[in-house]
């Protein structure tokens, strides 16, 4: 292909479009010599910037423009394509058109031919412009006078619907004056009986605190019951053991020979010898037993820094022994029962439990924000757990505390009054909040609720008497309502 050479002053400006739309047959012609020209045997020389477009199937505007420069820049493919055109000058002209014949033969003063052509043809496609818009407005204005008949009618029943409207309001205005006094009424019986609502709540809180401490004393009534059983079971294995031991320790002894009778042993008197000797063993064993409940009472006393009450001697005490106070405080502290056929797991028991009256729940927190929100920070998780327990609370009156690991978080917002009823504690630097929660379930009055999935917090709450839920049935409580 030969060099590049500057447009000459007066020469067509290939990138105008309208110079695109004149020689766009010009275009076609120059891409089917070039084609021709590669199929030929042997094949003719393609100029380089064609050789992509034989490929293609459509020609877009950028090669169109490219098919434009190389028959501009490169003479001798240019000649090639003119050779094509034969045939009459109409027939010459229909195929490549005037400004395409021009551009391709390039006969003297072919530059202002090309230029007058182009002017001609700017001219046409604006007053096609020109007609076509005409023709649209056109459109558009009758499109409008058909519509004006609609839209006045449209504008008369607006104004009709605006007026009905208004009445409508001035009725609804004079109502609403005429039921001001009504509503007043209604108000004040409303008021009342929200107090007596009010007062008769009160009386039932009353009834079931009532019912409620005759029930802790029914359970506090039944576990010494079953303490003081088990500890008379206990005492009484102790005794039959002690009995046992002096049976074998009779048994075993070593009998003393007796002298030999210098007459006879009478009949009567072996008699009465057998009878003392029973009677003798049983005093035994009735000084064993005695001895026995003695030295256990000494030992309570001991264990517990209890000097033995003056002028009662070793006499047993009517306070019970520290193993029964023991068994006592071990059976007191038990987890509340839950209704029948209700499991431990399910979401029964939760409805149940969050709803006691007087209920204490312990939440583990990040044990419970790390499994519902592990992708937000901490500050987030607390946050939406404090949110979460706060609404339950406010429905159920539960008293809530929360506790975290971790003393020296210092950015935890003050809670607002909304969240009064949930407390929020972080554990020590060298403490765990799992020995801070099992530590408040044996020491909060029952029933109490921990809430975590470790199963070291919750066999150490169980075993300080409180109940226990998985962090799921607490969430579902709380969503339920």
């Amino acid at each position: 292909m030969p060099e590049e050479v500057e447009t000459e002053p007066g020469a067509p400006d290939l990138a105008d479009p309208d110079v695109g739309r004149l020689l766009e047959r010009t275009s076609l012609l120059a891409l089917a010599v070039a084609a021709e020209g590669a199929a030929a045997s042997p094949p003719l020389d393609v100029p380089a910037p064609l050789r992509p477009l034989l490929r293609h199937r459509k020609l877009t505007a950028a090669a169109h423009a490219t098919l434009r420069k190389v028959v501009d820049q490169d003479p001798a493919f240019r000649e090639r394509v003119a050779v094509r055109l034969s045939g009459s000058p109409e027939e010459v002209e229909t195929a490549v058109g005037a400004a395409g014949l021009a551009f391709l033969r390039r006969p003297e003063g072919w530059r202002t031919t090309f230029s007058e052509l182009l002017s001609q043809a700017r001219l046409a496609r604006a007053a096609g412009d020109d007609e076509i818009n005409e023709r649209r407005a056109s459109r558009r204005l009758r499109s409008l006078e058909e519509r004006v008949p609609t839209l006045e009618a449209a504008a008369l029943d607006a104004r009709a619907e605006a007026d009905m409207a208004r009445q409508e309001a001035q009725a609804s205005r004079r109502a609403a004056r005429l039921s001001a006094d009504e509503v007043d009424s209604l108000k004040a019986r409303l008021h009342a009986a929200e107090r007596t609502s009010a007062e008769a709540d009160a009386v039932v809180a009353g009834r079931e605190a009532d019912v409620a401490s005759l029930e802790a004393l029914l359970a506090t009534s039944e576990a010494a019951r079953v303490a003081a059983t088990e500890e008379a079971a206990a005492l009484q294995a102790e005794v039959a053991g002690l009995r046992a031991a002096w049976r074998e320790a009779v048994t075993n002894a070593r009998p003393v020979p007796a002298p030999e009778p210098e007459a006879p042993a009478d009949p009567k008197d072996a008699a009465g010898a057998i009878a003392l000797a029973a009677r003798a063993a049983a005093e035994l064993g009735a000084a064993l037993e005695r001895a026995s409940e003695a030295m256990a009472e000494e030992r309570d006393r001991q264990d517990d820094g209890d000097e033995p009450e003056p002028g009662r001697g070793s006499r047993p005490r009517a306070t019970p022994s520290r193993r029964a106070r023991a068994l006592h405080r071990h059976h007191r502290r038990r987890p509340c029962a839950l209704p029948p056929l209700v499991l431990e797991e399910s979401d029964a028991a939760a409805d149940h439990l969050v709803r006691l009256d007087g209920v204490t729940i312990l939440v583990d927190g990040y044990n419970a924000t790390l499994s519902l929100w592990p992708e937000l920070d901490l500050v987030d998780q607390r946050q939406r757990l404090v949110d979460l327990l706060a609404g339950l609370a406010a429905r159920f009156g539960s008293r809530i505390e929360v506790v975290f690991d971790g003393a020296d978080v210092v950015d935890v917002p003050a809670p607002p009054v909304s969240r009064s009823l949930v407390r929020i504690d972080f554990s020590a630097p060298d403490v765990e909040a799992d020995d801070v929660l099992i530590e408040r379930a044996a020491d909060r009055p029952l029933p109490v609720v921990v809430v975590s999935d470790d199963r070291r917090v919750r066999d150490g709450a169980r075993r300080g008497g409180a109940n226990v839920l998985f962090v799921a049935q607490l969430v579902g409580a709380a969503r339920r309502g």
